[in-house]
Parts: C-alpha cells; sequence; structure tokens
C-alpha cells in the first residue's frame, strides 16, 4: 500500500501522493568529483583524533555508545521531556486521516519549516477545493515515521499546485513602533592593565 498524507475536511477524505520538493529538484546541483592519479573517483576520509583510525563518510552514525563505551541500538533509546518522563512514541500519520483546521495566514509566520512537499489528489474533496482557491490555510498534525515529535503541517494553495509545508511551530514576540527599545549600558570597570594592541 502506498503511502498517502489522508486529510479529513467536513467530514470528507481526500488522499493525497506527495513529492518532497528540494532546492536541487527546483534549480539543479552541482557536486565536485575527486579523482585520484588514475582517474578513478576517491572516497572522503578522514583520520581520527588518535592519528590511527580512519573514518569514512558515514561511519559516525552507526551506533550510540553510552561513558563506558556500551553500544545500543535504536530501539533501546527514549525520548525524554525536559523534567525527565518519558515521551509516548507518536505514531506515523501516513494513510490515517487527519482533521484540517483552518487557520490565520499569519500562523505560518510562527513556523520553522523543515520540508515542503507537493500534493497531489485523484479525488480532491470539492468543497476544500473552493476554499483553497480562496487562499484559506489549514493546520494538520504530520509525522513522517514514528518518533517522540509529532509535527505541524499546513495545507496551502498557489498557482503552481498544492502544498503541504511541515514544521515546528514557535513563539515570537513582537513590539510596536511606539515602543522605545532602551540600550542596555554595562558600568565600565577601571582596567589598570596594559593593552599591547596599542603598542
Amino acid at each position: 500500500m502506498p503511502r498517502e498524507i489522508v486529510l479529513q475536511h467536513k467530514g470528507a477524505e481526500t488522499c493525497f501522493g506527495f513529492e518532497k520538493v528540494s532546492r536541487a529538484k527546483l534549480y539543479g546541483r552541482k557536486r565536485r568529483v575527486q579523482l585520484d592519479s588514475a582517474g578513478a573517483t576517491t572516497k572522503r576520509a578522514s583520520i581520527a583524533c588518535d592519528g590511527a583510525v580512519i573514518v569514512q563518510s558515514g561511519m559516525t552514525g552507526q551506533g550510540y555508545f553510552d561513558e563506558a563505551g556500551v553500544q545500543y541500538s535504536r530501539r533501546d533509546l527514549v525520548g525524554l521531556a525536559p523534567d525527565g518522563t518519558e515521551l509516548p512514541l507518536q505514531k506515523s500519520t501516513f494513510n490515517v486521516a487527519q482533521a484540517l483546521r483552518e487557520v490565520s495566514p499569519t500562523e505560518l509566520l510562527d513556523v520553522r519549516v523543515s520540508a515542503i512537499y507537493s500534493l497531489t489528489s485523484e479525488a480532491l474533496n470539492p468543497e476544500l477545493a473552493v476554499e483553497l482557491e480562496a487562499g484559506k490555510v489549514f493546520h494538520f498534525p504530520f509525522n513522517y515515521s514514528t518518533d517522540y515529535v509529532m509535527e505541524d503541517g499546513f495545507l496551502v494553495q498557489n498557482d503552481h499546485g498544492i502544498f503541504g509545508l511541515i514544521g515546528q511551530s514557535t513563539s515570537s514576540e513582537w513590539i510596536g513602533q511606539e515602543v522605545v527599545a532602551v540600550p542596555i549600558v554595562e558600568d565600565e570597570e577601571e582596567d589598570d592593565d596594559l593593552d599591547f594592541e596599542m603598542f
């Protein structure tokens, strides 16, 4: 069964196929390839601090170790809240209907976007299509894979199609133009030490 983003709006479900939008897909990319004297492609590697081990690309992500050098697998790890309590696992939202909630477009200004998906649907809910064309923005919970943090998804549409913006909502403090910023003045202590940069 293919993975789909399933969104529910006013009792009707819409299944979206998705494709990640990346800078490389939009603009293309260049990559430098290092060749050895025989013309073969080389692999990047680093020498560890002890000078005895060569570390190739990808080797530093092979395991998790504690202070005693004991290795743990990913399934042994748990997520912890700031107070030290264990966090519950959040399941992937693919193929599970998620309710849409209309939000103000300005709510997007407080989102740290980590991924953008181009969405396509063979049977788009007509009522949802009308509201998206009118410029409405909808929020839905999103989780790519099972982990400890549920992300925020936002459904939007422009002249190029329908998109899902995925990220984490943050909070920002704004001040008006009438509020005057007060500069912080630090007390200057007398320093009798010589500044050799003066000479």
